[in-house]
């Protein structure tokens, strides 16, 4: 039987994990596209792609910005953000390529952007179990359709998860929203921990290029790959609501370097070794418990989050031009992870023993790019 408090929170940290689902899709439509529309198939030089990516993640820290001493302007923001980011979804599903792809992925990424950094401060007493699960619902997806995004079908798959999307955020959206009939800005609850804040879209980062990557897993030991980062993917939901200390945070954080480490700098005859796959049963369990350990500290605030993803912007074209400019770009993961790790630490030592609150070209050009990262469309078809 469940408690008051536990019904509470279900449907926020459900909504939660809706948004970011639709997130990570944006995303994995948003990126390719950069390349072969923006960057027209390599010929465009790549700090102009980079400039335009920066500018979309600069939106997000303008709009929270503009609200942030107007409760019911943010509460307001917060529902029409995660409406566009969700019609731009559902546009997406029918757009053939081209420079209308490229606007209906732009603007979904920049709406879903400023949405998760009001949801997950409205919502901080569930964001981490909110983030993760909507994490690894999208992991779970993405590896039963063996790689090869929905955003990028026109099967049936794609449909039926569209509309599991769909309805998923609606119903979300009904039974999450009725508090904030009564609470338009959210402050009833605890704020969300500066340090959390910080290491949000770092951590997506380290999960996109490695942890929660099924076009990696896949790649290194095909189906058994993405059967053990779905396991792993499971697994974080539970880690993130395990009890918080610093020796488990500690054993958190060597796990995730060590995971991140073994699937970049481990090499032979060129591929990642089969065996390196069995690191995703913890890589991002690891991932969800510092996420869960980092909470200490000063308050974070919506701008917070959203400098999170200018942040994740820059970490990903410093990874990528790695490969043009010849660079050990996988160091740059591997220091973050790292980073993750210390924060994470710093704040699970304040309060040890507490447990956490909470179908066109673009797709054919860029799918050999799968596995280093999960923005790519993969080339399994």
């Amino acid at each position: 039987m469940t408690s008051p408090v536990q019904r509470s929170t279900t449907w926020p940290t459900l909504l939660l994990a809706a948004g970011v689902w639709v997130l990570l899709d944006l995303i994995r439509a948003w990126s390719p596209t950069l390349i072969t529309i923006v960057g027209q198939a390599a010929s465009t030089p790549p700090e102009n792609i980079g400039a335009f990516a920066l500018g979309c993640a600069l939106v997000p820290v303008a709009l929270v910005l503009a609200v942030r001493r107007r409760p019911t302007a943010g509460a307001r923001l917060t529902w029409v953000a995660l409406a566009v980011a969700v019609v731009a979804r559902v546009a997406l599903q029918v757009s053939e390529g081209g420079y209308p792809h490229l606007v209906l992925a732009t603007a979904g990424v920049v709406a879903a952007m400023t949405w998760l950094a009001l949801a997950l401060t409205r919502h901080a007493q569930v964001a981490v179990v909110g983030l993760v699960t909507g994490v690894a619902v999208s992991v779970l997806t993405h590896a039963a359709l063996g790689t090869w995004g929905a955003v990028w079908r026109t099967d049936v798959w794609a449909w039926l998860l569209l509309a599991a999307q769909v309805g998923l955020v609606v119903l979300t959206v009904v039974r999450a929203g009725r508090g904030a009939v009564h609470d338009p800005a959210g402050a009833a609850g605890p704020a969300l921990p500066r340090r959390l804040a910080w290491t949000i879209w770092p951590g997506l980062f380290v999960a996109g290029v490695v942890v929660a990557n099924a076009g990696r897993a896949s790649a290194a030991a095909d189906w058994l790959g993405l059967g053990l980062l779905a396991a792993g993917a499971a697994a974080a939901v539970i880690a993130a609501r395990a009890r918080v200390s610093r020796r488990s945070t500690a054993i958190a954080g060597l796990a995730l370097v060590a995971v991140v480490v073994c699937a970049l700098v481990v090499v032979t005859d060129g591929l990642t070794p089969a065996w390196v796959t069995l690191g995703y049963l913890v890589g991002m369990p690891a991932l969800a418990h510092l996420w869960a350990a980092a909470d200490g500290g000063r308050a974070g605030s919506p701008a917070t989050v959203a400098i999170g993803g200018v942040v994740w912007v820059v970490l990903l074209f410093a990874y990528y031009a790695g490969y043009d400019l010849g660079y050990r770009a996988d160091v740059a993961v591997i220091a973050v992870a790292v980073l993750i790790a210390v924060l994470a630490l710093l704040g699970g030592a304040q309060r040890p023993g507490r447990a956490p609150l909470g179908r066109s070209a673009v797709a054919a050009s860029a799918g050999s790019l799968s596995s280093r990262g999960w923005w790519r469309p993969s080339a399994r078809r």
